[in-house]
This record gives C-alpha cells, structure tokens and sequence, in this order.
C-alpha cells in the first residue's frame, strides 16, 4: 500500500496530457495516455458526485442504477476525456504543427 496515495494519482493525472510525451516511441506514448484514461475518468465522476471507487464501479457495471443526472454527467466526462485525448493524438501525431523558418535568399552579384 503506498504512503500517499493521493499524490500518486495526482502525478498519474498531470501524465495524462503533459506538453512534452515521456518518450520518443509514439505507440508507446498513446498507449500509455490510453492506459490512464480511465482513471482520470473515474477521479472525476468520484470528486462530482462524492463516491468513493467500490460505488463508482457498482454504478458503472449496472449493479446500481444511476440516475438520469449522473448518467449525463458520467457521459459528459468520457466524452470530454476522449475527446481531449483524440485532439491530443490528432494535432500531436496526425498533424503536427510545420515550424517556419525564415528562408535565407543568396544574393546575387
């Protein structure tokens, strides 16, 4: 059992989406942003809606109904984390940023 771990996780959340990836090898970087993605979901539907993780996983497999509240803001969230992790892989991977630099003309004689 660790120390604290409420520290662990806010540094697993801080590495969801970090300006620089961890490594140079980009499946790995997205696959561990994809890996992480479900705990930054579950931190927040558990701070909203003040559950505790054996709650949340009994409302989320459909052992105990939600409500039509929850149920909305538990979409909002997944699609709000998919979404900010899609844009992240789209503009880091797919279509990077061209840097410009200005170009040097040779002068003629």
């Amino acid at each position: 059992m660790d120390k604290f771990p409420e520290y662990d996780l806010m540094i697993k959340l801080k590495e969801i989406f970090p300006s620089l990836p961890g490594t140079n090898n980009p499946s790995e970087d997205i696959m561990r942003r994809m890996a992480t993605l479900p705990v930054y979901i579950r931190t927040q539907t558990c701070e909203t809606f003040g559950w505790d993780e054996a709650r949340y996983y009994r409302k989320v497999s459909g052992l105990v109904p939600m409500t039509a509240e929850e149920e909305k803001k538990f979409l909002e969230f997944s699609s709000k984390a998919f979404k900010k992790y899609h844009n992240y892989i789209f503009e880091r991977y797919i279509l990077p940023k061209r840097r410009t630099r200005k170009k040097n003309y040779r002068k003629f004689d």
